[in-house]
């Protein structure tokens, strides 16, 4: 009887480096902090004149007493205008809403050098309102006045 085994070693895919427990999968709003990496600025050509100016980048969370690093978070500021800066190494906190795995925020807090960092939207409902105001203003100026 051949008692004799065979060692054929079976190759393993390879497991990820960090793996985020189920626990820390988010969904709806939050706040994280952590360390900017790969901080990318770009603009995107909106329908019609207009464009939106986009932030994003991912946050590294760490382990608060070792700061052994836990997990990455996506993150995404976008807007008509952007203030502030974020840079690669910046630690930053920041509150918004989780979609699609991407914390969308509007204000951030770089905790690195005290700033806070925000993007804006352009009022249409305000730019309408100045605009008939400019316009029965025309009228009037040059409908009575102009007699």
């Amino acid at each position: 009887m051949n008692t004799r085994t065979d060692h054929r070693s079976v190759e393993q895919p390879p497991r990820p480096v960090r793996q985020p427990p189920p626990s820390l999968v988010h969904t709806g709003g939050g706040t994280i902090e952590g360390v900017a990496q790969n901080v990318r600025m770009r603009t995107e050509a909106d329908e019609g004149s207009g464009s939106t100016v986009v932030c994003d980048f991912r946050v590294e969370i760490q382990e608060r007493r070792s700061g052994t690093p836990l997990r990455l978070v996506a993150v995404e500021m976008r807007g008509d205008r952007f203030d502030g800066a974020v840079h690669d190494g910046d630690w930053v906190r920041a509150t918004g809403e989780f979609k699609r795995g991407t914390l969308r925020v509007r204000r951030l807090r770089n905790l690195t050098t005290g700033a806070e960092v925000s993007v804006g939207r352009t009022n249409v409902v305000a730019i309408a309102v100045i605009l008939v105001l400019f316009v029965a203003y025309m009228v009037f100026l040059f409908g009575f006045v102009g007699r």
